[in-house]
């Protein structure tokens, strides 16, 4: 769980202080406080979506009575002040009345996108027992359901605690799913999602953009040579250094064995898509000195340019793989486009 936060207290988006803090006594328990102590215990953001002041406040002094938790709480009384804080804002776990503003709880899990990996596990404190609005609520996939009636710190921390390790499962198991294991980079299925994006916007904006595929040189003699572990830890370098070319609005991923992309941000000047090509395969080819041995590689590249040579995933890769291979026919450590020669500086 992602429990430490900044030991000062969080503000919205115009830096006013929106919550109630509780501490930690020297006895144990959490009592309203001025926000000391927080550096040396963890605390929870929570939103707390209730129309009704008497309800709120019982809830967070059950949330007061929780033994290893601290809790900061933001209240808000109707779901458009909800949808508003959790954009604005970031949670831990959202705590929601089934009936609130004169609307459903269900009306404000509607509204949000339940793909968001940011999004915090929400559960529901209904007024009243009720089999068919807890299936419900399983079915609109929130953390738990609770009755008000029934709450007690315990009760509640426990609750909190199942839902925050659910998700934190939930989020490895979605970087196991889109990340490369070896680099941390996004992998081919990752990729795919942000590629496809990245076409869909620029055809809506009639923009363009570079999709350079990269394969390191005689990558194979190094695992031949030297082993795959050796092997492994350069391509964790070259991960790093990929990271280090691309800027913001680019995006690198790995392939799969030595090949990695980097797809460069919408409209950028031809003359800087030049420039970054050329300063990946410059960095890529330095000295690398690694755990046991120095090594030097070069890196060929190829081009392609949405939407002149493709505009979808498929083409864009295919004339991408076409120019990586011209280029390795140049001599290798270069790049070239798919169907021309690139145009010097």
């Amino acid at each position: 769980m992602s429990l430490n936060r900044e030991a000062s207290l969080p503000m919205n988006s115009k830096g006013v202080l929106r919550v109630t803090s509780y501490v930690t006594t020297s006895g144990g328990r959490m009592t309203p406080g001025q926000g000391a102590g927080m550096s040396d215990v963890d605390y929870l953001c929570v939103l707390l979506v209730e129309d009704r002041d008497e309800d709120a406040t019982r809830i967070q002094r059950i949330l007061a009575g929780c033994r290893d938790i601290q809790f900061v709480v933001e209240q808000v009384g109707t779901v458009d002040e909800a949808c508003r804080s959790l954009a604005d804002d970031t949670y831990d776990i959202v705590l929601l009345n089934d009936q609130v503003g004169g609307t459903t709880g269900f009306d404000l899990v509607e509204t949000l996108d339940q793909g968001d990996p940011f999004l915090p596990p929400i559960i529901m404190i209904a007024e009243h027992e009720d089999r068919g609005v807890d299936l419900a609520a399983q079915d609109a996939g929130l953390a738990d359901y609770l009755v008000k009636r029934h709450l007690n710190p315990s009760l509640l921390e426990r609750s909190i605690r199942y839902a925050l390790e659910r998700k934190d499962n939930e989020h490895k198991l979605q970087r196991l799913a889109y990340f490369d294991q070896l680099t941390e980079l996004p992998n081919r299925a990752q990729f795919n999602n942000l590629l496809v994006e990245r076409i869909d916007a620029a055809a809506a904006a009639d923009s363009s953009f570079a999709l350079m595929l990269l394969d390191l040189d005689h990558f194979k003699n190094v695992n031949d040579t030297l082993g795959h572990p050796v092997g492994d830890e350069l391509l964790q370098r070259v991960a790093q250094r990929l990271q280090l070319c691309v800027e913001h609005g680019d995006f690198a991923a790995r392939l799969g064995g030595d090949e990695f992309v980097v797809v460069g941000q919408n409209d950028r000047p031809w003359d800087e898509v030049k420039a970054l090509v050329a300063e990946i395969i410059s960095s890529l080819s330095e000295i690398y000195r690694l755990s046991a041995h120095d090594i030097t590689t070069t890196t060929s590249v190829g081009v392609a340019v949405f939407p002149e040579d493709g505009t979808t995933y498929s083409d864009l890769l295919k004339n991408a793989d076409l120019a990586l291979y011209r280029a390795k026919d140049a001599g290798r450590g270069t790049w070239r486009l798919c169907d021309r020669e690139p145009v010097t500086a």
